[in-house]
């Protein structure tokens, strides 16, 4: 073989093999285009999921409890105590979803500050309770008070008339709430169903209370005093879990 025909068997193989690399490199241009336009879904971008709206910030639902001091007018050494947990049944606070029963209890007392725990109850200033109105109103997705959502809980009653113990002390304007020989106590209270994207419920409550102008005096002024609960909601299809409760 002379060099004329080695170098044009050099050159055919060259351009041999510059042909099977640039059909190659198509394939896969081919293949990247056909993924983009439609290839094989498993490739695809996972379709956006409906986006779980964030709870609001509710001190209840990150502590498991929540213990409110209401103002009373007139009267700053009196401070009347709302304390609200949930229940045995629906314990876990982060696991309460829209649908479903989920259960709380309150108290209200109230604690004459000028006065020491240990001191003679006769020193104290006492504080009964009358009416109590609890209304619920549903935040939406957006955030915002839905007026037009079922409230999901509501109470409207005399205090005497709903609390625990069956025969609470009092007078002719409600029960007795003074600490330590009087408190209100409402158990298994059930805030109910909320429509889907809720992000919480805002109880609000509103309490007649008669506080004594003076220990011992006999005389009392009527005040009205109020407080917001916020109750954050984890939006689900899930059911809210209620646990049984036996009782011994």
């Amino acid at each position: 073989m002379t060099t004329s025909t080695r170098t044009t068997g050099r050159i055919a193989l060259g351009v041999v093999l510059a042909a099977t690399a640039l059909a190659t490199s198509s394939c896969g241009i081919v293949d990247s285009a056909a993924g983009l336009v439609g290839g094989d879904p498993a490739a695809q971008p996972a379709a956006a999921e409906r986006r779980t709206p964030d709870p609001i910030s509710s001190e209840f639902t990150d502590d498991g409890t929540v213990q409110a001091h209401l103002d009373v007018r007139g009267a700053d050494d009196i401070d009347v105590v709302l304390t609200m947990y949930p229940t045995a049944r629906t314990p876990r606070t982060h696991e309460w979803h829209p649908k479903g029963g989920k259960y709380f209890t309150y108290t209200l007392q109230a604690f004459d500050t000028s006065r020491g725990e240990r001191d003679p109850f006769d020193s104290k200033r006492e504080v009964y309770l009358g009416d109590l109105d609890v209304s619920s109103v549903v935040i939406g997705e957006d955030g915002k008070r839905d007026r037009k959502a079922d409230e999901p809980y509501r109470l409207d009653a005399e205090a005497r008339d709903v609390t625990l113990d069956p025969e609470p002390a009092g007078n002719d304007d409600g029960m007795l709430i003074t600490s330590p020989k009087g408190s209100f106590e409402l158990q298994e209270q059930k805030l109910g169903s909320v429509p889907r994207g809720t992000r919480g419920v805002e109880l609000t409550f509103d309490a007649v209370v008669f506080v004594e102008t003076s220990a011992g005096s006999d005389t009392f002024d009527r005040r009205t005093v109020s407080t917001d609960v916020p109750v954050g909601i984890f939006d689900s299809r899930e059911r809210t879990t209620s646990d049984a409760v036996t009782r011994d």
